[in-house]
């Protein structure tokens, strides 16, 4: 916007052009090289193009107002989608927990009812309905874990928060000893002594 109100303003240039005789070597520190260079000032006054500026600095104007909006707009979405993340999240997190006394209340389900079948007073069809109950809520539980942790990627996301493109390298587990590390007396089990 600077620029446009600067065109409103006289423009002053002082301008300098060697020709061809100034630019030999051979001559280019004497005083005589100077007389075939061309040297001048020049000013150039916007008189009769006040409506073109004019309209340049209005479009200048409402440029530097528009991407004030475009601003305004992304930091509104971006509180937004933080917002959403963490009511996301929220509901998310109760909806995990009640899920996971579901799955306590529907294990001790199925305890009782094997217990019952053990002594005789149910039969097995209701141990199978119980165990099925308890797979169902398993798997909602899961499903809730999942919905977690999509939120909580979802809320680092909206704040801004990158990740790796890669995962990060495991450490390997250690294995079962190599035979060849273990000593031979190891290796044979003892007789037991009575």
């Amino acid at each position: 916007m600077g620029e446009a109100e600067a065109e409103f303003f006289p423009r002053v240039t002082l301008t300098a052009s060697p020709t061809v005789n100034a630019i030999d070597p051979a001559k280019i520190f004497r005083g005589s090289s100077l007389q075939y260079m061309n040297i001048g000032p020049s000013i150039s006054i916007p008189l009769f193009e006040g409506g073109r500026l004019r309209s340049n600095l209005v479009l200048r104007q409402a440029q530097q107002q528009e991407a004030a909006i475009a601003y305004q707009k992304a930091v509104l979405q971006g509180w937004h989608e933080v917002v959403n993340a963490l009511a996301s999240l929220q509901g998310d997190a109760g909806r995990r927990a009640r899920l996971a006394r579901q799955v306590g209340d529907a294990r001790r389900g199925l305890d009782l009812a094997r217990a019952r079948y053990t002594q005789g007073v149910e039969i097995f069809t209701t141990v199978l309905q119980n165990a099925q109950v308890v797979l169902q809520a398993e798997t909602n539980l899961s499903q809730a874990n999942a919905a977690l942790s999509t939120d909580f990627v979802a809320l680092s996301k909206a704040l801004g928060g990158g990740w790796e493109g890669t995962f990060p390298t495991q450490p390997t587990p250690p294995g079962p000893p190599d035979s060849a590390q273990v000593p031979v007396a190891e290796i044979i089990p003892r007789p037991v002594v009575p």
